[in-house]
């Protein structure tokens, strides 16, 4: 075959799937819609009109027919209506309203039940388009995870909560309660109280409907439905909610159906808000304690022992003096309601420890102005522990404070939850050891400032511990971190866990023989500096436990240990000012408490 006939031949080939793939089939809706009468451009047609908007991804202000097919680029929420509506302020308003959102989603499952005759097209880039399209809205559609609890509030009394991690509605077929159901249950909603026959609970519940709330820019977050359950003998022995996907019409899998039933709440009492100073001093003479002022108690130094919870009245502040030793009784805890310094020396610690089997926490837990600061604490042998309704997960657990400073310190061989947990507080934590903590060796929730030289490790012999209690060395949640020249050894499940929208700058650290170097996931960004990692099985991880939350990403260096960029991975360089940004954001935290730990 001579050259011209080749060449003509792909020319027609050619010719034959460009037509195929850009001509511009008609697509058979199962509803219909008008596009002629702007009013008519309202209420139910208005919906199926959005319907179509996220079947074709059309960004244009106008829109109304399907004329393009844009692929949709993820499968939830967050990007088909914040990445969607971002420019459309009008119709991003519209959307807002639940009704307008919940019809929409009806005819979005409307297109997916008919997927074999919105398909009739031939074989085309759009067909292959629509395709992906209507799998990644099958996705959004059927996700679905439910988080139930019943607590037992006081005798015959409970508390029902529920939340749905879902974009269309669930719902509560049965509860199947066990144990003493009198005859008759009054239920509150918050909004009435309804006197309920025993076998008409679940038909009840099933008027009602759980899913994710959308805010006014269309990003989800969860609500928490709650209910009151009350009866004369009423005795829940154990309960196992059974919830159908209303688009699905499937009941939810075991697997995205989580539920517990908590005892009633004990250690509750709130005589500490009105507790005389003096009176507190004369019950608990087997402490030194000096008044330092109306504000403020001070323990002396020496030995004590803790027999029960000892809870501090509210708004005081402690400090312990340099050479305390306190050894706390089986599951018992102390409490500060104010601020709380540690003095001690290198020379002189202060030592906080367990009298035969673990106690319960060292919490401090403030009123965000109040501040904490401790140096060369040694504290080991606690777990966690709820008191006056707080779950407190840390044996060091401190809340809610303008700043938090620790350093110096020995944070080891705890059996709670964490080693140490801070809440809703800005802090600064340098050159302290967190060892050998059942689960993870730090957790910083809510909170932004700077992890500085501290080392956090697991031991040879604790890996076998570590292994069964799925710990991390340091676990962030929606924070903003500068993690500078710290050490992260031997954890089996991650060095460092990144989460739930936080920021952090990893600059300068030792990361070595863990399972996960680093991860990153649920809407986080971190930057990486300068990092050494050696032995991890995956020294980077990027992904979304929480659907709901957007991509994670990755900002690092071109280097010997990173010379391949996977998805949500992007060169150092290309970030400087949001880098810069963050840098700056934290540093003007830590210059302003500067006073604080310069004191120390």
């Amino acid at each position: 075959m001579s050259f011209k006939k080749i060449s003509a031949l792909i020319i027609i080939v050619l010719t034959i799937i460009f037509i195929v793939f850009s001509y511009d089939y008609e697509i058979e809706l199962p509803y219909s819609y008008s596009c002629n009468d702007p009013h008519l451009l309202e209420g139910d047609n208005y919906s199926k009109v959005q319907a179509s908007r996220v079947l074709s991804f059309d960004k244009e202000e106008n829109f109304c027919k399907i004329k393009k097919i844009n692929p949709l680029q993820e499968g939830y929420s967050k990007t088909f209506d914040y990445k969607l509506y971002e420019s459309l302020e009008a119709n991003r308003k519209k959307m807002f309203n639940n009704e307008t959102l919940t019809q929409r989603n009806f005819y979005l499952g409307e297109l997916i039940k008919n997927r074999d005759q919105i398909l009739k097209i031939p074989f085309s880039l759009r067909k292959i388009r629509l395709q992906s399209n209507l799998d990644k809205i099958e996705q959004y559609l059927k996700y679905n995870k439910v988080y139930s609890s019943l607590r037992n509030i006081k005798k015959g009394k409970y508390k029902l909560t529920i939340s749905a991690d879902a974009n269309v509605n669930i719902i509560l077929q049965k509860l199947n309660l066990v144990g003493v159901i009198p005859e008759y249950v009054e239920i509150n909603d918050s909004f009435q109280v309804v006197k309920v026959h025993k076998n008409s609970i679940d038909k009840f519940f099933k008027d009602y409907q759980f899913k994710n709330i959308i805010q006014d820019n269309l990003e989800v977050s969860p609500y928490y439905s709650n209910f009151t359950l009350t009866g004369l003998g009423l005795n829940i022995e154990s309960f196992n909610p059974k919830f159908l996907n209303s688009f699905s019409l499937k009941e939810i899998s075991s697997q995205d159906n989580y539920f517990i039933l908590l005892p009633e709440i004990e250690n509750f009492s709130f005589d500490y808000i009105t507790r005389d100073i003096q009176l507190f001093l004369t019950e608990n003479k087997n402490l030194n304690l000096k008044v330092d002022n109306p504000q403020t108690i001070i323990l002396k130094s020496g030995d004590y022992q803790i027999n029960d919870n000892l809870v501090l009245p509210y708004g005081l502040n402690l400090i312990i003096e340099k050479d305390v030793s306190i050894s706390i009784k089986n599951g018992s805890s102390i409490i500060i309601y104010g601020g709380l310094e540690i003095r001690g020396t290198e020379k002189e610690p202060v030592l906080i420890k367990k009298l035969q089997s673990p106690f319960g926490v060292l919490g401090v837990i403030g009123n965000s102005l109040s501040r904490v600061a401790i140096s060369h604490l040694k504290l080991s042998g606690g777990s966690e522990a709820e008191i006056n309704g707080s779950y407190l997960s840390g044996a060091l657990s401190i809340y809610n404070h303008q700043f938090v400073v620790i350093q110096d310190s020995d944070i080891f061989n705890n059996n709670g939850e964490d080693g140490l947990n801070i809440k809703d507080s800005s802090f600064y934590i340098a050159e302290n050891t967190f060892k050998n903590n059942f689960s993870d060796q730090v957790d910083l929730d809510n909170g932004i400032g700077m992890v500085l030289g501290n080392s956090f490790m697991i031991d040879s012999k604790a890996n076998k511990i570590s292994k069964q209690s799925n710990g991390d060395g340091l676990d962030l949640s929606n924070s903003m971190v500068l993690i500078q020249n710290n050490s992260f050894n031997n954890f089996y499940d991650k060095g460092i866990s990144i989460g739930e929208s936080s920021s952090s700058i990893l600059e300068n650290n030792s990361i070595e023989g863990n399972n996960i170097g680093v991860a990153i996931k649920d809407g986080s960004n971190a930057f990486s500096i300068g990092s050494r990692f050696k032995n991890n099985s995956i020294n980077f991880s990027l992904y979304n436990k929480k659907l709901f939350y957007s991509q994670p990403s990755l900002f690092k260096e071109l280097s010997s240990e990173s010379i391949t960029f996977q998805k949500n991975e992007y060169l150092l360089d290309s970030s400087s000012d949001e880098l810069s940004s963050l840098r700056n954001k934290i540093l003007l935290i830590i210059e302003k408490n500067k006073p604080l730990y310069n004191e120390l």
